[in-house]
């Protein structure tokens, strides 16, 4: 199992949080300028992330580690209108 020490703060460079919500495994957060981030689990794809993201940030040309195994660990943007973890 992979274990992470909670809460954390998180910090999105050039963003201020403007609003903060918690699930139980979970963080969505807006900002001031209108953007989105979600850090913590995606099992159920409560997130709003795909899995194409989930494994570009994990094992891709992109991969920073951030988003491994169904978590992430840091902010992640998300863009888009998600419905669910099928995406449709």
């Amino acid at each position: 199992p992979t274990f992470i020490q909670l809460p954390r703060r998180q910090e999105v460079e050039g963003e201020q949080f403007y609003s903060v919500a918690c699930g139980g495994h979970h963080t969505i957060a807006s900002t001031v300028s209108g953007k989105v981030y979600t850090w913590g689990s995606n099992s159920a794809g409560q997130l709003g992330l795909t899995q194409v993201h989930m494994d570009r940030h994990c094992t891709g040309p992109d991969a920073e580690g951030v988003c491994c195994k169904g978590i992430c660990v840091l902010p992640q943007l998300v863009t888009g209108v998600c419905d669910g973890p099928s995406g449709g």
